[in-house]
């Protein structure tokens, strides 16, 4: 069974293999085994606010060369899990790949998803603390704060509806995610005091 970020992964695959697109558009908290499966492709990779209509929104302003009809038609592949199967089976028989084969070439993260405790009054406090406190590392401000280090990255993203905080962490060690999932949870803590 594949699920969560594997078929993620294998739905980025398809799009990619399906479509004329010269980018790949996915939420701030897409897995780091879709940025390589972009690469892989040698498209551009871009990451943005999580909703669909910025992602799409986001896939109109880069793809000119498409018409709009292309563009939806790419986009919506994506969406619907039905046609990522067919295409997934039509991609199996002409290549002569088992689905096993096709996964196997993903490189494999583990991710974690953490929902901490925060008040509404906190949050603005939280994230200027996060993002002073790591003013020497590669960090994006897209939605919430997506921090890179060498071998993992996380998203801090208040909850628009909730007082609390996601904290994604994702690496390609297990070790180096429950360290930096850790750290991360105890600095949000200390923050809101």
């Amino acid at each position: 069974i594949i699920r969560g970020d594997g078929y993620e992964a294998l739905k980025a695959y398809v799009v990619l293999k399906s479509t004329n697109l010269s980018s790949l558009v996915v939420p701030v908290t897409a897995s780091k085994t879709i940025e390589q499966i972009a690469n892989k492709f040698g498209v551009d990779f871009i990451r943005t606010k999580t909703s669909q209509k910025d992602i799409f929104e986001t896939y109109l302003k880069k793809e000119q060369h498409l018409t709009r009809r292309e563009i939806a038609r790419s986009y919506l592949i994506g969406l619907d899990s039905v046609s990522i199967l067919m295409f997934v089976l039509n991609i199996m028989a002409n290549s002569n790949l088992k689905l096993s084969d096709i996964v196997q070439e993903f490189p494999k993260y583990y991710k974690r998803k953490q929902e901490i405790l925060c008040p509404w009054n906190m949050k603005g406090k939280v994230m200027r603390n996060i993002i002073e406190q790591n003013l020497s590392k590669s960090m994006e401000i897209i939605e919430g704060v997506r921090i890179d280090y060498n071998d993992a990255w996380a998203l801090i993203l208040p909850d628009e509806d909730k007082p609390l905080c996601k904290v994604y962490t994702e690496s390609n060690n297990e070790n180096k995610l429950d360290e930096l999932s850790k750290e991360l949870a105890k600095k949000i803590e200390e923050f809101v005091g």
